[in-house]
Order: C-alpha cells, then sequence, then structure tokens
C-alpha cells in the first residue's frame, strides 16, 4: 500500500478486531480449538519439506535502507514516486 497511512490504518484495525474476536472464540470453544490445532499439525506433516522449510537464506539481510514513496500532485493528479535522491539516511 505504498506507506500511505489512508490505506493501511484501516486494515491494522480491522485485521486486529478479527484476530481478537477469533482468539476470543477459540479461548471459549476448546472443541474448536482442538479441531483447529488437529487441522495444522495434519496439514504441516503432509506438506513436503521444502514448503515447510524458510524460503530465505539464514543470512538473509533484508533491504531495510530502501525509502517510503513520496506522495504528491501533478497534472495527472495525486500520486506517488520514490525519491530521487541517494541520500535515504535523512528519510529512516
Amino acid at each position: 500500500m505504498n506507506g500511505l497511512a489512508a490505506a493501511i490504518d484501516p486494515v491494522w484495525s480491522y485485521a486486529g478486531g478479527v484476530i481478537a474476536a477469533t482468539a476470543l472464540r477459540l479461548i471459549d470453544d476448546a472443541d474448536l480449538l482442538r479441531a483447529a490445532r488437529e487441522e495444522f499439525e495434519r496439514n504441516r506433516e503432509a506438506a513436503p519439506e521444502e514448503l515447510r522449510a524458510p524460503l530465505l537464506p539464514a543470512d538473509f539481510a533484508p533491504p531495510v535502507e530502501l525509502p517510503w514513496p513520496e506522495y504528491v500532485t501533478t497534472a495527472r493528479g495525486f500520486e506517488w514516486q520514490l525519491p530521487t535522491t541517494t541520500d535515504f539516511g535523512e528519510k529512516l
């Protein structure tokens, strides 16, 4: 969502509510929790090893130095662009 708070913030709020409601339902219903755990274990055991292993190497360094896009108004309207500077230290 390119760092656009108007798009990201509602998603976090809604997702938090879904996770909380799911946790409360699992806490309240022991049979449902048991069934969910059994399904998880069954699917995990059935998956091939390459699907269970991490996809990135253990020494992978994430590219955290990348800048957030800047939002600007152009002749085409409101849009985003990546900063043109190579000095990203100030953006972090």
